[in-house]
């Protein structure tokens, strides 16, 4: 059985020299350096004669082996970084940030997606928001192709610039930033076909225009916008991802609920040529728990208690006086702290607070008419009390009973026959009468307000969104649901 003399390391052939595994029958294949050596590598060599040639070959292989593995695994490990960094530094040097790949050719087509890991706040009275991203943007550049390894190179951040990027950027923009702790959130894959990963995390705050026409029931679209500023469609391609392009971590709102995330294409045509533009569409609708609670239920209440003026009896002048100055002043406040955004067109909550303060002002002028035909009654009745002495008949003709009273007839007659009164009957009858208008008062406004709920809440609870871009404070272009 021959043994592999090929694995042997070389510290051990230095000291041992077996050139011919003839079950060591010749001495002279050990070339010991010294004399005492030699008599030493006598020694090894004739404890060795006796063992089998087969134990022999197999523990010298097991060691040559073990060494070796060693020696390879320490030379393997410095062998991989030096190919990583000779083939970094030649893709470095074939790539040019200057010039776009397949220059004179097709356009380079620039695959984007977003992880979208915060959104908020969104700022009602600015009309914007904020949201933190991971924006990835992929393509293909032929220069950087590589054969080296099969997996892919990670350029650092501080020699990225080497590297041709698309000149992405955000058109509704306010502010943004790239993350800086601990160091540049920024990574380049290169793979080995040419294709380049570009990810980056950012934090941006984005204008969002809002229509506040359903406020505090409205829903919102806010967008965020991807564009190249330099090159247009015949040179360079944006578009989504095909699968997900747009993904989001959980997260919660205060004041919205973020229901729908679409992944939209908003190319637009300029006088310098067709520029491409990818569009992520968060639909928002806005939580609507903390108006309840703190404008509709007590406007509601106030507007209720109003009407409890209707059941007190008219000669009680200062309880439904003060009632009603209470009611009226207290609706007053309410549509004082429920302002917040100040526009030029009337919103949901402002048109319930018009309502409201319009039926509680409507209640303290229906006791106005209520008192006033009340006094009205006083002089007729006492009219009629004298007329009833005199137990004669009289025919009254009575042209206006008050200038500014609504209370007017072309002719009233009183009569007194027999001591029979029909003054009293025929305002009982009357419709305008004190305690008629109070009845009436009654049925009419409770009526009114459930009417007007009915309609307000149909309307203002319909899911639109509206399209703001470009218009007048006020205004707005298509709309759909």
């Amino acid at each position: 059985m021959k043994s592999n003399h090929n694995c042997v390391p070389a510290i051990f052939l230095s000291r041992v020299d077996i050139a011919k595994p003839s079950h060591c029958s010749n001495m002279s294949s050990f070339a010991p350096a010294t004399r005492s050596r030699e008599k030493k590598l006598a020694t090894v060599h004739a404890y060795l004669c006796q063992v089998p040639v087969n134990i022999v070959e197999r523990l010298l292989l097991l060691y040559c082996c073990l060494c070796g593995a060693v020696v390879v695994g320490q030379g393997a490990g410095r062998l991989n970084e030096t190919v990583a960094s000779h083939l970094i530094s030649k893709l470095l040097k074939k790539s040019d940030e200057k010039i776009r790949p397949n220059i004179f050719g097709k356009p380079v087509t620039v695959t984007c997606d977003l992880y979208v890991s915060a959104l908020g706040p969104i700022d009602t009275l600015n009309m914007d928001y904020q949201t933190d991203i991971y924006f990835r943007q992929k393509w293909v550049d032929p220069r950087l192709a590589f054969t080296e390894q099969e997996s892919p190179v990670i350029i650092p951040h501080n020699h990225m610039y080497n590297i041709w990027k698309p000149d992405i950027f955000f058109p509704n923009e306010k502010t943004a930033n790239i993350h800086q702790v601990m160091v540049p959130n920024q990574v380049i894959n290169i793979y080995p076909n040419g294709t380049v990963h570009y990810s980056s995390r950012l934090t941006l705050r984005l204008a969002c225009p809002m229509m506040l026409t359903h406020f505090p029931m409205d829903y919102q679209q806010c967008n965020l916008k991807i564009s190249s500023y330099s090159y247009n469609t015949d040179e360079l391609v944006l578009k989504w991802e095909d699968d997900q392009p747009i993904e989001r971590a959980r997260f919660y709102l205060p004041q919205f609920a973020l229901i729908q995330t679409i992944a939209d294409n908003c190319s637009t045509d300029y006088k310098t040529g067709k520029y491409g533009c990818l569009m992520a569409r968060f639909k928002l609708k806005r939580e609507f728990g903390y108006y309840l609670l703190q404008c509709y239920i007590p406007s509601t209440l106030v507007v209720i208690i109003s009407w409890v003026s209707f059941w007190i009896h008219k000669s009680a002048v200062p309880a439904r006086i003060t009632l009603g100055v209470t009611t009226v002043l207290t609706m007053a406040t309410q549509l004082q702290s429920a302002q917040g955004q100040i526009v030029s067109y009337a919103r949901a909550i402002d048109v319930w607070y018009a309502f409201c303060m319009i039926l509680v002002f409507s209640t303290l002028i229906e006791y106005a008419f209520v008192n006033s035909l009340s006094r009205q009654e006083e002089t007729l009745r006492s009219v009629a009390g004298m007329l009833k002495k005199k137990n004669k008949k009289i025919d009254y003709e009575m042209r206006e009973l008050n200038a500014d009273s609504p209370l007017r007839h072309d002719v009233i007659e009183v009569q007194t026959t027999n001591g029979s009164v029909t003054l009293m009957d025929k305002f009982k009858k009357n419709f305008w009468s004190s305690d008629g208008l109070d009845i009436f008062s009654r049925y009419f406004f409770p009526s009114a307000f459930v009417l007007f709920n009915l309609l307000y809440w149909v309307i203002y609870t319909q899911e639109t969104f509206y399209i703001v871009t470009g218009l007048r404070p006020g205004e707005t272009s298509d709309e759909y649901d």
